[in-house]
């Protein structure tokens, strides 16, 4: 599957707004951050996302079932954004659980790669987990 570039940049940057969202955050347990990224997402990217707001409003179980899991990224997705795809997942992964978003990318890494990849994903240190993942992004979508 191809990434495209304003998807690879959704996924790095998130919603880099000062602004708050514009639509009011329904439930006070989701983080502001989350919203306005769910928000940038559902209307940025409406062929997969359109109903991500109203989905999330109408069935808040679920979706905090699924955000206070231990590895969201390893269980099923809420509704029909289980049918995604493995970058669509991380996409949406990275709205609301910006600290699975690695164990997620080495998951991706090594369906799409294979797992003789997946090993040189297990950083050390926080900077060279930085650079290495800037550079594998850099060969997986040129």
């Amino acid at each position: 599957m191809q990434v495209r570039q304003d998807e690879l940049e959704f996924f790095i940057k998130g919603n880099v707004s000062l602004e708050p969202a514009e639509r009011p955050k329904p439930y006070g347990w989701l983080p502001d951050e989350c919203w306005k990224h769910m928000s940038l997402l559902s209307e940025q990217f409406p062929d997969k996302f359109a109903t991500l707001l109203d989905d999330f409003e109408q069935h808040e179980y679920k979706w905090k079932r699924w955000y206070d899991a231990d590895a969201p990224e390893s269980i099923k997705y809420p509704k029909q954004y289980k049918k995604l795809s493995g970058f669509h997942r991380l996409m949406l992964l990275r709205c609301f659980r910006v600290d699975r978003v690695y164990r997620a990318i080495t998951d991706y890494v090594s369906s799409v790669m294979g797992n003789r990849y997946r090993q040189t994903l297990f950083l050390a240190s926080p900077i060279l987990d930085v650079v290495r993942l800037t550079v594998l992004f850099g060969v997986l979508f040129r």
